[in-house]
């Protein structure tokens, strides 16, 4: 990428200089510790989001096997019913 000012005017050595005098100053030892720490917690919450996912889908397919298994229960019901009403029916 261009730079943007030349270097080699002394305004801009000058501002370069302070720039980097006030960098070298700073502790970045913090805000490294603070984005070490936002990483860690941007994993935990990624694992936490994976398993209710998880919790999520294995709740569907039981409400699933609950809505095929009330159906398939109704429909042999009404099989039955419908032999017992006959045989009633046939039934001095």
């Amino acid at each position: 990428m261009p730079e943007i000012f030349c270097p080699v005017h002394k305004e801009v050595l000058t501002d370069l200089r302070e720039i980097k005098s006030k960098q070298d100053t700073r502790h970045c030892s913090a805000h490294e510790a603070r984005l070490n720490s936002l990483d860690s917690d941007a994993i935990r919450i990624d694992i936490d989001n994976r398993d209710q996912w998880v919790a999520i889908n294995q709740l569907r397919r039981l409400v699933w096997i609950g809505v095929g298994a009330v159906t398939f229960a109704g429909f042999v019901g009404s099989i039955i019913g419908s032999l017992v009403m006959n045989w009633m029916r046939l039934k001095p």
